[in-house]
């Protein structure tokens, strides 16, 4: 079954935008490797990070929870590396319908997964 391409809501950043662009097409949003991101950056380390990795918590949230994004993510799931949280994320009491992947990302805030659901992959996995 081949899931319906969603373009990006017009609200969201260009770096959300570019991430949901690499979700429709079922590649990993990977902002260490690609160009104008910043190169490889440790997310133990605030030096250097662009405002351009930023991802808003209502972005993840739309994406992973709301139609008619939710059920547009491919089976590969929503897999992002590198990316700058500021604010909390709370996922808390949601069902995840796929996989999601936020590795080697920097969080400022808390993010909360009280009561989180989910037969996927889900990672935060660190450096």
């Amino acid at each position: 079954m081949t899931r319906p391409k969603i373009p990006a809501y017009q609200g969201w950043t260009p770096q959300e935008q570019w991430v949901w662009e690499c979700v429709q097409a079922g590649e990993i949003a990977d902002f260490n490797t690609t160009k104008g991101y910043g190169g490889q950056l440790d997310p133990k380390d605030p030096k250097g990070w662009p405002d351009t990795r930023i991802l808003r918590p209502t972005f993840l949230e739309t994406v992973l929870l709301y139609e008619p994004y939710r059920t547009a993510i491919p089976h590969h799931g929503l897999r992002i590396v590198g990316a700058w949280c500021q604010d909390s994320l709370d996922l808390s009491h949601a069902a995840l319908a796929c996989q999601l992947w936020l590795n080697h990302s920097r969080f400022e805030s808390e993010v909360k997964l009280s009561a989180l659901r989910t037969p996927h992959v889900f990672s935060l996995e660190p450096v």
